[in-house]
This record gives C-alpha cells, sequence and structure tokens, in this order.
C-alpha cells in the first residue's frame, strides 16, 4: 500500500504571530517565543556539556541569572557573548 505524504501542521513555536503594539512596546514576550533558557538548554545551545556551563556561570564568565535553585540563560545574552568573544579571537 502505497505512502501519501502529508503536508506537516507549523509548529505553534515556530509559527510568528504578530503581536500587539502594547506587548511589544513594554517588552513583554510570550513564552512561546521567550529567548529564556534552562541550564540543559543552554548546553545544547553552546554544544559543550551542563557541567561546563555550570562552572561558567558560576564564575561569571558567561551571562547567566540563578533562579531558585536552578540558572536561566538568555539566548539573546549568550549569542551576543560569543559574537563579542570571537571578536577577540579574530584579533
Amino acid at each position: 500500500m502505497p505512502s501519501e505524504l502529508v503536508p506537516a501542521r507549523p509548529h505553534p513555536v515556530t509559527t510568528q504571530k504578530k503581536l500587539p503594539a502594547s506587548v511589544t512596546s513594554i517588552g513583554l514576550v510570550p513564552d512561546a517565543v521567550s529567548d529564556v533558557m534552562t541550564l540543559t538548554e543552554a548546553a545544547a545551545f553552546l554544544k559543550c556539556c551542563e557541567k561546563t556551563v555550570l562552572k561558567m556561570a558560576k564564575s561569571r564568565i558567561i551571562p547567566s541569572r540563578r533562579v531558585g535553585t536552578g540558572w536561566r540563560f538568555s539566548r539573546l545574552a549568550l549569542t551576543k557573548w560569543m559574537q563579542d568573544e570571537n571578536k577577540d579571537d579574530v584579533a
């Protein structure tokens, strides 16, 4: 029996929705498009192990925030940090 290709439905997180001006003007972003990552997500984003990311966070080498007993990382801040680090490597 031949299988038919069914078009994939768009993923709700990747589907871009226009946000109201009242939300974007004060900097609020819904969770679906939030750039806040956990330690595990940050390690995957940086392509290194969690232990290394944790050590760098505790040493304040990478931008991070302690939240309760866990850590949170901004995707935008980590991207900027990597770009700034690369500028030092190139020079």
